[in-house]
């Protein structure tokens, strides 16, 4: 559905987001490759057009499915790209058709493959969600010889702690993939750190470092977790969005009076009650606190930090403001001078990929500094 009347606005800005990558490119070292996560339609900000602005920059891709990757590719898209997700025999013709990289995490995945389709394996160290374990290992490398008929690039694994500081798991699980490495020496790339991984330092990073939210201007690692070496990096990211909507209608409540669902909510004191015209249907989160959590607006002296009045509903947001303000003033729900994704994230006890991700494709995405003007197609 073409969207000609939105309520509210995503803002992207393409210059940040190269920015970013600088910062990233910079703590990772020239030697070290970097791979764009993307999936999830990039995370929430557009996977066609941010894989256009992201493509000249990096050095691989990575989506969760068949799907993503030709979308990427539909884009025109040049990057490798690879689907960490499970092949079958079904989809196994598209990794050729659209030169894509499969991910074999399973022995069976061998004998699905196309001859000539490229490859990483998935070892499991520790994540025990997808990937060859241990014991087959010696079994991988066999299988890996007699079909030479494929081609293999890479061997990866994935870090289950590595957003916590000093978790021994990390080290854990880096010491059983070099292990593993006795087994795919000649491989060329080697890989296990994201982005949290590689900023952590707990570990080694590798060859080649994949990384998604700090494309958007945040830290994998929580602020409050973050050591002082840390924050040296991550303070150099720029949050690239701004959610921005408006006030729609606004009404005079007294002091005392309750506001939305379930009336958990009471004014402080005499003022306005402004409404805005985003909800759970738009990806804010249902359980954000009233009275906690705070909106942005636009007033005639600046901006105002406008404290939730009530639950949020499905469509609509109310927040308390003293004063009236103008009509159909500018509403920053997250970004720009509202909260960050790090502040939402901690008042509803998640993280901010899963915010991002629950942006609904209701809301349209303006990305500005595309230096492209077939990008935003």
């Amino acid at each position: 559905m073409n969207i000609q009347y939105p309520t509210s606005v995503l803002e992207i800005d393409a210059d940040k987001v190269r920015a970013n990558i600088t910062v990233i490119r910079q703590w990772i070292g020239d030697q070290t490759r970097l791979m764009a996560v993307v999936k999830a339609n990039a995370y929430g900000h557009g996977a066609k057009v941010m894989g256009r602005v992201l493509d000249p920059l990096v050095d691989m891709m990575a989506v969760a499915t068949l799907d993503e990757a030709i979308e990427l590719r539909s884009a025109r898209v040049t990057s490798p790209i690879l689907v960490m997700g499970v092949p079958t025999a079904e989809t196994a013709v598209s990794y050729v058709t659209y030169d894509l990289t499969a991910t074999i995490s399973d022995l069976s995945h061998f004998s699905i493959l196309m001859d000539g389709t490229r490859y990483h394996i998935n070892l499991d160290t520790g994540m025990h969600r997808l990937g060859i374990p241990q014991t087959q290992w010696a079994s991988a490398r066999e299988q890996a010889i007699l079909n030479g008929r494929l081609r293999c690039g890479g061997v990866y694994t994935h870090y289950a702690m590595a957003d916590e500081s000093d978790h021994p798991g990390v080290p854990d699980q880096h010491q059983l993939f070099e292990e593993a490495m006795h087994f795919f020496d000649e491989v060329p790339l080697k890989y296990i750190s994201n982005g949290a991984a590689s900023l952590s330092g707990q570990a080694p990073i590798g060859s080649m470092v994949r990384t998604g939210l700090p494309l958007w201007g945040y830290s994998p690692i929580q602020p409050t977790k973050q050591s002082a070496k840390v924050q040296s990096v991550t303070q150099q990211l720029q949050p690239v969005t701004t959610w921005v909507s408006e006030v729609v209608q606004q009404r005079s409540i007294a002091r005392g009076e309750k506001a939305s669902y379930g009336w958990m909510w009471s004014a402080p004191e005499d003022g306005v009650i402004l409404t805005i015209p985003v909800g759970y249907a738009q990806g804010i989160p249902r359980n954000l606190p009233p009275g906690e959590a705070w909106i942005a607006v636009e007033t005639g002296e600046g901006w105002s930090q406008c404290p939730l009045a009530g639950r949020v509903t499905m469509d609509y947001i109310l927040v308390f403001s003293p004063n009236r303000v103008p009509a159909f003033t500018k509403a920053h729900i997250l970004g720009g001078y509202g909260m960050s994704g790090w502040e939402m994230a901690r008042l509803t006890d998640t993280i901010p990929y899963e915010l991002f991700t629950r942006w609904s494709e209701q809301i349209p995405r303006e990305v500005f500094h595309l230096r492209d003007a077939t990008a935003n197609e």
